[in-house]
C-alpha cells in the first residue's frame, strides 16, 4: 500500500515567511549590523569604492563594514591582495 504524501499547509508556511521577513528585507537587516559599500559599475571608481569600505572597517564606532561586489575570479584571484583581504571565489 502507498503511503499518502502530506504537503505543508501553505497558509502556514505563508505566515513563517511573513514572521521570518518581518525584521526587514535583507538590505535593511544587513545596514542594521554592518556599513555597507557597493561596488561601483565604473571602474573608476573602485578605488574611491575600497578606500571607504577601508575607513567604515576601521571606524572604532561601527560593527563592522560589507563591501558587496561581482566576483570576477580569473582577473581577481591572481591579486594577492584581494586573497589577503578574505575575498574569495
Amino acid at each position: 500500500m502507498l503511503q499518502q504524501r502530506t504537503h505543508a499547509n501553505p497558509l502556514a508556511l505563508n505566515m513563517q515567511y511573513k514572521t521570518h521577513c518581518a525584521g526587514g528585507s535583507i538590505w535593511e537587516r544587513i545596514v542594521k549590523h554592518k556599513l555597507p559599500v557597493v561596488e561601483p559599475r565604473d571602474s573608476a571608481d573602485f578605488p574611491t569604492a575600497a578606500q571607504d569600505f577601508r575607513d567604515k572597517l576601521n571606524d572604532p564606532s561601527a560593527s563592522g563594514a560589507i563591501f558587496l561586489a561581482v566576483c570576477r575570479c580569473p582577473s581577481s584571484s591572481s591579486s594577492p591582495s584581494y586573497a589577503l583581504n578574505g575575498h574569495h571565489c
